[in-house]
């Protein structure tokens, strides 16, 4: 009988084994970059997966520090995709912007659960409308709450960490671009899929480029959801919808007695379908009726001229191309109403001599104005705007 130990006495070949195993992982990563390359060739991009953990990792993000506040963005895709966080953060230098807004979904539970966190005492920009704010909509978001408080332990933050750092920097770690999904997809016949028009980022903001789709399609699966969203339900008239609206202001009292600011905003519409919720929830009996009753400040787009001159490609969202600037006007909102009073503009970037907005000139003439920077600046001076012409 054979001894158990017969299989020590194998002889292992010799061979250059470091050689070959540094080889072959010089394979592996240069046909990696091959693909990625490839895929960057065809206008492929990182692409972050927005998920729950995504949203909880940001949600962990909404405490201030040093005094300075935490600007949350709520709402729906409509505040996702208009609003550019990084605008936001260069506009007021020191704040900490963070994006929880999930697309079709009303925002009111996660406007609930930042009024319940003792600890949060930041500026709320929620974003929504009058369907949003009816009643049977509230919970929308309540699994993602959930999922922050009772599931996102610490190896679900590694977990969504390392995801996120290579979801954000390798096109191929899109998941429908897995050799395996490719595989599939060919031998099936697919063709392999085009660039996707809405990119995520890892603050959980997106853009989207409405040059690659089919805006006929987009028009109508915008339409057919408001439709779907308040046809065949049975939706409260003007006075019930203002006394279950007028729930939220304990919540909003809540915030604001800690220290903190909450603002409402209805991003714009066009078309089809800023007709059709203008038809079902007028503005007048709705929207105005609660601004005049809550102490939040409310912003309808309609009420801000350099608002209401935005596009909507599809209807309902905000073009990539119009995003940022889109922001900067909400943003020259907010700061008319002394949300960020404490916020100084920076101007380190402006090294002209001649520009007056250079810290020292501004020193002289705080109202100067200047065509290089975003801060607009009220009444220059003579001095500054001489000094602006001649640059």
């Amino acid at each position: 009988m054979h001894s158990s130990t017969s299989n020590s006495n194998r002889v292992i070949p010799e061979g250059p084994w470091l050689k070959t195993w540094v080889l072959a992982m010089i394979l592996v990563l240069a046909l990696l970059l091959g693909w990625e390359t490839t895929l960057r060739r065809l206008g492929h991009r990182p692409n972050v997966v927005d998920d729950k953990a995504l949203w909880a990792s940001q949600r962990a993000r909404v405490y201030s520090r040093h005094g300075e506040k935490t600007l949350v963005l709520l709402g729906d895709c409509r505040a996702q995709l208009g609003l550019v966080p990084q605008v936001l953060r260069d506009r007021f230098p020191g704040h900490r912007v963070v994006q929880l807004s999930i697309q079709e979904t009303s925002p009111v539970a996660t406007l609930r659960d930042l009024a319940e966190d003792r600890r949060f005492d930041g500026i709320v920009v929620c974003a929504l409308d009058a369907r949003l704010l009816c009643k049977d909509m509230w919970d929308n978001q309540q699994s993602y709450v959930d999922y922050y408080h009772r599931e996102f332990r610490l190896n679900a933050r590694l977990n969504r960490f390392f995801t996120t750092l290579t979801q954000r920097t390798l096109a191929a770690a899109n998941p429908q671009l897995r050799w395996d999904e490719l595989a599939l997809r060919l031998a099936r016949g697919q063709r392999l899929p085009s660039p996707y028009y809405i990119e995520t980022h890892a603050d959980r903001s997106r853009l989207a480029d409405y040059r690659r789709v089919d805006l006929q399609r987009h028009r109508k699966w915008a339409y057919d959801r408001i439709r779907w969203l308040s046809a065949d339900r049975e939706l409260p008239g003007p006075e019930e919808w203002l006394r279950d609206a007028l729930e939220v202001e304990k919540w909003v009292q809540a915030i604001q007695t800690r220290g903190g600011r909450v603002v409402f905003l209805q991003p714009p519409t066009t078309g089809r379908h800023f007709a059709y919720t203008e038809f079902l929830f007028p503005k007048a009996e709705y929207w105005d009726a609660f601004a005049a009753r809550t102490s939040a400040l409310c912003v309808h787009f309609q009420d801000v001229r350099e608002l209401a001159a935005f596009d909507c490609p599809d209807t309902s969202h905000i073009d990539r191309a119009d995003a940022p600037r889109f922001t900067q006007e909400l943003a020259k909102v907010l700061q008319g109403h002394a949300l960020f009073a404490a916020s100084q503009p920076t101007f380190a970037a402006c090294t002209s001599p001649d520009c007056c907005c250079r810290a020292d000139h501004v020193a002289n003439h705080d109202g100067a104005q200047c065509p290089c920077c975003p801060v607009d600046f009220p009444d220059p001076c003579r001095d500054c705007t001489i000094a602006t012409r001649q640059s």
